[in-house]
């Protein structure tokens, strides 16, 4: 995580930092959990090269009151799925 938590503080999202985000962005796609890429790349990015980094690789999924344990626990096995290199339907991902 980029920061430590304190008591009291609670994050919007899960912020994952990856180097295949296009690759986990779809495959979060295909297992219907919704996501967002914060920032995508542009002039503005290139010119940093922390900023460049972060419009390629990161993603962030919401974490709020829309979601119970449930959802979370779906989420996370996506994600740990596509850790793995395997999908739903067995391919490997590139």
């Amino acid at each position: 995580m980029p920061v430590e938590y304190s008591e009291g503080m609670l994050s919007f999202g899960m912020f994952i930092l990856t180097e295949n985000r296009d690759g986990l962005l779809n495959h979060l796609i295909d297992n219907d959990v919704y996501c967002n890429v914060n920032w995508r790349p542009n002039e503005a990015t290139e010119q940093f090269p922390g900023s460049s980094y972060l419009s390629k690789h990161c993603i962030t999924i919401p974490c709020d009151e829309r979601y119970g344990s449930e959802e979370m626990v779906y989420i996370g096995e996506v994600v740990r799925s596509f850790l793995k290199g395997t999908r739903n339907n067995g391919r490997k991902n590139i």
